[in-house]
């Protein structure tokens, strides 16, 4: 199995939150993606930091 570091968390496992930079209505909002947190977890390494790249095939 050949195991690289993720592309789109760049190996944290963590990405930013897409929804956290925007403001609505001039007030603060807890984001519903990431519980306003800030962090979602990656899609291509599911936490990990690593994805396999035998398994996109």
């Amino acid at each position: 199995m050949i195991q690289v570091i993720c592309p789109s968390c760049k190996g944290s496992g963590e990405k930013d939150c897409p929804f956290c930079r925007e403001k609505a209505d001039d007030e603060k909002k807890s984001c519903p993606e990431c519980g306003g947190s800030g962090k979602i977890t990656c899609g291509a390494c599911m936490g990990g930091g690593i994805i396999d790249t035998t398994a996109m095939a």
